[in-house]
């Protein structure tokens, strides 16, 4: 596989505890195999969570960004959640950029997805 090339697969099928694992470049040219794989594992989960592995990523875009979010919205619907592990590097940087790191940090640490906002929003630092 070339350094870039980008790969999405789900482990462990529907089931309680099913898993994604990202890997290389997550972006325009990508996020339909993503999301794909992203939206079908959540809707096959019976309960609990999703854990997405994001340890082998190499890049996201807002695209990419994107299907993380549609991912963690159908999961909210059907009373489940996302568990982002392993944001590193650029891929942590383009998350807290869009202030979504909390969610990756939150995942790590197994709690909710709930983005966290910064004082921004109300006229405070960020």
């Amino acid at each position: 596989m070339q350094s870039g090339a980008f790969h999405a697969r789900s482990e462990g099928g529907g089931g309680e505890h099913p898993k994604v694992i990202l890997r290389g470049e997550l972006d325009l040219s990508t996020v339909n195999e993503a999301e794909e794989v992203l939206l079908k594992t959540v809707a096959s989960a019976t309960k609990g969570e999703v854990t997405v592995d994001v340890t082998l990523l190499t890049f996201v875009d807002g695209s990419g960004a994107r299907a993380l979010i549609a991912a963690h919205n159908l999961a909210m619907t059907t009373g489940r959640r996302i568990r982002i592990v392993g944001a590193q590097g650029l891929v942590a940087t383009v998350l807290s950029i869009l202030e979504l790191i909390d969610i990756a940090a939150d995942m790590d640490a197994g709690l909710s997805a709930q983005p966290q906002r910064t004082g921004r929003e109300n006229g405070g630092p960020p």
